[in-house]
């Protein structure tokens, strides 16, 4: 009787269910149990296809595993690592903002958010991010979490104002620039070394 309930519970995930307790409703399941089974299931399966280099199939396990459990991090966790690693980031990004949200005090999920960021292009939404890891992780007195996450933050803010000296080069060869001040040109007067 057991396996029938989550059998049906899976079978419900993969038909679109857009949460546990939408899949709960129509199935009839409303043991907690079961259901953190039914996700602990999908996890393992997609463990399996992630050893196999079976990336898609492992892609839909932890994305079936959210769909009955929303409230384990793990799976959201697992689909951002593949996708980073893919390079697939506005897929990483997307699952990682839908993480944020369900898990807004993670400052785990804040990191990896600002690394897709990063790696997307996107510096304002990478610092952002940084910053509310760092937030998070002082709070909770993870005191390498929040150094990891200033390193962070300040390394993408110095990455942002070297793209933007050399954009103010390219765009006035012939100006100086003061490479320490992210104000450039503007903070060295004329005749002044």
């Amino acid at each position: 009787m057991r396996k029938f309930l989550m059998i049906g519970m899976i079978v419900l995930c993969f038909a679109g269910c857009d949460s546990r307790d939408k899949a709960a409703k129509k199935s009839g399941i409303q043991d907690p149990v079961l259901v953190k089974q039914a996700a602990a299931k999908l996890m393992q399966q997609g463990v399996q296809f992630l050893n196999a280099r079976d990336i898609p199939k492992a892609v839909v396990s932890f994305q079936g595993a959210i769909q009955v459990d929303p409230t384990d991090v793990q799976p959201y966790m697992v689909l951002a690592e593949i996708f980073l690693r893919l390079k697939s980031y506005p897929d990483a990004i997307n699952i990682l903002e839908r993480a944020a949200n369900t898990f807004p005090n993670n400052g785990f999920v804040f990191y990896m958010l600002s690394i897709a960021n990063q790696e997307s292009g996107n510096p304002l939404p990478a610092v952002l991010a940084a910053r509310r890891s760092a937030e998070l992780f002082k709070a909770q007195n993870n005191q390498e979490g929040y150094e990891r996450s200033m390193v962070m933050m300040e390394a993408l803010v110095k990455n942002q104002q070297q793209l933007q000296i050399q954009q103010e080069k390219q765009q006035n060869p012939g100006a100086k620039t003061n490479a320490n001040s992210p104000m450039g040109a503007a903070s060295n007067p004329v005749g002044k070394k």
